[in-house]
């Protein structure tokens, strides 16, 4: 009943028990190591560092696997390769019984230890999510920090060029024709720059609301997980219904007894009332002998009314008898398995004292983890404040930059302007040279 209780997927007879084969042993140990999160098959295969050269070892390295790993789940039980190969009766039970009963105390332990769990695995979250952010602000920082470096390069570069076209503009006073075509590069080059910084400043804001739908993401989806909780308190509701259910069948018993003695003391008065008016009948009316026997006729059958009322108490009183030997039955074997919980619980609360040190070892590893996301909050609001400061720098030099493209056009304009009439004069005198070397 334990272990169905436990493992309702398990299958088990009484036969299982009683004549245990090697299969259904080992099936029972694979179904427990599967409770605690073990692979079955790092179990089942070879692993590399096993180096098997018989036959014979390669066919059994599964049981060694499964033995080595009894013995290190459950350290106080004494399992061995004979138990798995040629069970005993003894042996088996003692050893299932010594897993359950461990298996119930872990589940109690947990149960107590459930919240704190929570809360570390919460705080375990919460300190990678912001890790995570952390790493996306310097992610950002950076390549915040390369865009400006890729800015300052442009810009020195465009300098590089305004000195080149300088020196460009001085020889086209020498030749008109190179000025104009010059002139139409320059501008297209200015194009394409301005084109490039309007691409520059779209990528910024695409990735901008990138980052803001990731963490409205982060911030709406937080996952936490209590089933096997839930299927505890379950199980613990289902026993208390069923108690409950077995106390209402004993009050619905009693009530039925109860209900029978008062209709019985009913008949008794009723019938005591017919034989006093029979008898004050019969001395009223000796003479009447036909009245006599119909009374008499109706006396015998409210006799055997009785009797078969008497006989149905009767079987009422034998049911209640059963029931309540059902009910010392039940009550016995509930105060039997209430004694052998608590053996096993102060069993293993002697043979468990680690899991006390475990937990203070898990506050101990809840306050560090405190601490880091403190640690980690602070390092998160430095990055946030160098990522304004950067922003800032970024929006100054773009201002830097558009008074730079201004000025230089408004000069660029400036100089054709003035240079525009000199090459008229240059056109005219080079006509009338041409004119007067004709003549």
């Amino acid at each position: 009943d334990d272990i169905k209780t436990f493992f309702t997927d398990f299958e088990v007879t009484v036969k299982d028990l009683h004549s245990p084969s090697p299969l259904f042993v080992r099936d029972f140990y694979m179904r427990t190591l599967l409770e605690l999160d073990v692979d079955d098959e790092n179990v089942r295969k070879i692993q590399l560092s096993q180096n098997c050269v018989d036959q014979e070892e390669v066919e059994i390295i599964s049981e060694l696997n499964l033995v080595t790993a009894l013995k290190t789940a459950f350290p106080f039980n004494d399992v061995g390769l004979t138990d798995l190969l040629t069970p005993n009766q003894k042996r088996t039970c003692l050893h299932i019984r010594n897993v359950i009963s461990y298996l119930l105390f872990a589940d109690k332990r947990l149960s107590t230890l459930n919240p704190h769990l929570s809360i570390y695995e919460d705080m375990k979250k919460k300190v990678n999510e912001l890790k995570k952010r952390k790493e996306e602000c310097t992610q950002e920082s950076n390549d915040f920090a390369l865009k400006r470096n890729h800015l300052i390069c442009r810009k020195k570069e465009a300098e590089e060029k305004l000195n080149e076209m300088r020196n460009a503009l001085h020889t086209l006073t020498r030749e008109s024709y190179e000025l104009n075509s010059k002139k139409k590069l320059v501008v297209e080059k200015l194009e394409k720059k301005e084109m490039f910084k309007l691409s520059c400043m779209q990528e910024l804001e695409i990735k901008e609301r990138q980052i803001e739908e990731l963490r409205s993401e982060i911030v709406d989806h937080p996952e936490i997980d209590g089933n096997k909780l839930k299927q505890k308190e379950n199980q613990f509701k289902k026993l208390n219904d069923r108690k409950q259910e077995i106390k209402a069948g004993f009050k619905e018993k009693k009530n039925q007894r109860l209900k029978l003695k008062i209709i019985l003391e009913a008949l008794n008065e009723e019938l005591l009332l017919v034989f006093t008016d029979i008898a004050d009948e019969i001395k009223k009316n000796r003479g009447c002998e036909q009245q006599l026997a119909n009374l008499e006729k109706e006396i015998k059958s409210l006799a055997t009314i009785k009797e078969g009322q008497i006989k149905k108490m009767c079987d009422v009183q034998d049911i209640i008898a059963n029931d309540e030997s059902k009910k010392k039955k039940l009550l016995e074997e509930w105060q039997l398995a209430e004694a052998e919980v608590k053996k096993s619980i102060e069993d293993n609360e002697r043979k468990y004292p680690e899991k006390m040190a475990e937990f203070k070892v898990a506050k101990k590893e809840s306050s560090q983890a405190k601490k880091k996301l403190d640690e980690a909050n602070k390092r998160i609001e430095d990055t946030k404040k160098k990522v304004t400061e950067n922003k800032k720098l970024f929006e100054e030099l773009n201002s830097l930059l558009n008074k730079k493209q201004e000025d230089e056009r408004d000069w660029m304009i400036t100089f054709f302007q003035g240079l525009e009439p000199k090459v008229d004069k240059f056109i005219e005198l080079k006509n009338r040279l041409n004119k007067l070397s004709e003549e």
